[in-house]
């Protein structure tokens, strides 16, 4: 018996071992002004192994309240993903996007913002935004799945346009 256990145990450490060495480190920037909105979805992200298809992932935040500080950090760190809200005290719609666009052109984009607007989704997503959600229906399923779908889009994209 006590054998048994020895080698589940040592089978289960390496089981964890070899999923440690598949988890993803991405790093995400969250343009946010409003500290409720930003800590919720922080709190979403740092719980994230809990939901379908992000178990493979780990999300380091860092978080600013204007473009101004997202560009002073995006110029000082590399973000995979950047979460932004579209209307910031400095920035407000499609300029807040093609300004990240320009510091950051590969890098996945997902606006969320409090505006249902089917105009400025569409136009979101015509000028480089992966993904759109708006923050009335933003619960973390959705969040971490689109983050996950897109992730992967951009890897397919990648290798097409690499062969």
């Amino acid at each position: 018996m006590f054998l048994e256990l020895l080698l589940i145990n040592r089978y289960s450490k390496r089981v964890i071992d070899r999923i440690k060495l598949m988890t993803e480190l991405k790093n995400v920037l969250i343009i946010e002004d409003n500290a409720s909105d930003a800590d919720l979805i922080m709190e979403i992200l740092d719980e994230s192994e809990n939901y379908f298809l992000a178990d493979h992932f780990e999300f380091q935040t860092a978080w600013v309240k204007s473009l101004e500080e997202a560009k002073e950090e995006m110029q000082n760190q590399n973000f995979d993903i950047v979460l932004s809200d579209l209307n910031l005290r400095d920035s407000v719609g499609l300029n807040t996007l093609s300004e990240i666009k320009k510091i950051l052109p590969n890098s996945i984009l997902i606006v969320l913002t409090g505006f249902i607007n089917r105009k400025l989704w569409a136009e979101a997503l015509a000028n480089g935004a992966d993904d759109y959600i708006t923050k009335n229906t933003l619960e973390g399923n959705i969040l971490v799945r689109s983050i996950c779908y897109t992730i992967e889009r951009h890897k397919y994209k990648n290798l097409a346009v690499s062969q």
